[in-house]
């Protein structure tokens, strides 16, 4: 069968057309911006988990540590998970969220957003969500008198995955409650390896798309010149 180089031209002439050669300039331009993007992309994401891994292997020892007075000044890495010492005095009415007791049954933990948490001996304080207690079911949270006073707890992050803000679960319930199940050091996501797969899969797609359309467009024809009339 005769492929289209071996196919006449359009003006009828018998010349045989001709291939194109080297590389089409825009899409190789683009390419040659947007790979080394995608490429960059995957190795910050396996920068961040290198990160990532030693800082949680760090927290994960928090909480094996002694019991301390809630340190405002340092960072959420150094006390997240470890249990403190903290002056709390909380406003406002409770949420319910699902949680967990110390037993692990599902049933809802009463969370007080805006508690203000103070280090022994007073001074600044900070906000914290304060986590009063579970109970097993919706409803639990009627009657539990506001926390306050100098309590004990295990600093927690307050949105899932996330380093920032810290919460406090407490180790004695505000009765009628009893203790929640603080989140464990698998709540802090860690997807930055899935994250690489994906830039590297990109960058290895585009590669793949670019060589097909190279390939068709050199085995495209090229018009002949116009002859001169």
């Amino acid at each position: 069968m005769p492929t289209a180089a071996d196919l006449p031209p359009p003006d009828g002439s018998m010349a045989p057309a001709r291939k194109r050669r080297g590389l089409p300039i825009l899409p190789t331009v683009m390419v040659a911006i947007a790979l080394p993007v995608l490429l960059g992309f995957g190795a910050w994401q396996l920068q961040r988990l290198q990160w990532k891994e030693e800082m949680l292997e760090r927290v994960a020892q928090n909480s094996a540590l002694p019991v301390t007075d809630l340190d405002l000044n340092a960072t959420p890495e150094a006390m997240l998970f470890r249990r403190v010492k903290v002056e709390i005095s909380c406003l406002g009415k409770p949420q319910e969220r699902a949680g967990r007791n110390l037993q692990g049954q599902s049933g809802y933990s009463v969370i007080f957003p805006l508690c203000n948490a103070r280090e022994a001996g007073g001074g600044t304080g900070l906000v914290m969500a304060v986590n009063a207690g579970w109970s097993p079911r919706a409803g639990g949270s009627a009657g539990v008198a506001l926390p306050g006073g100098p309590v004990t707890g295990v600093v927690v992050p307050t949105k899932a995955g996330q380093l920032q803000g810290l919460g406090l679960v407490l180790d004695r319930a505000s009765p009628p409650l009893v203790p929640s199940a603080p989140p464990g050091i698998d709540s802090i996501s860690n997807n930055h390896f899935s994250y690489a797969v994906q830039w590297f899969s990109f960058a290895a797609i585009l590669a793949v798309i670019y060589g097909l359309y190279v390939r068709r467009w050199r085995a495209g024809p090229v018009a002949p010149p116009q002859a001169q009339g």
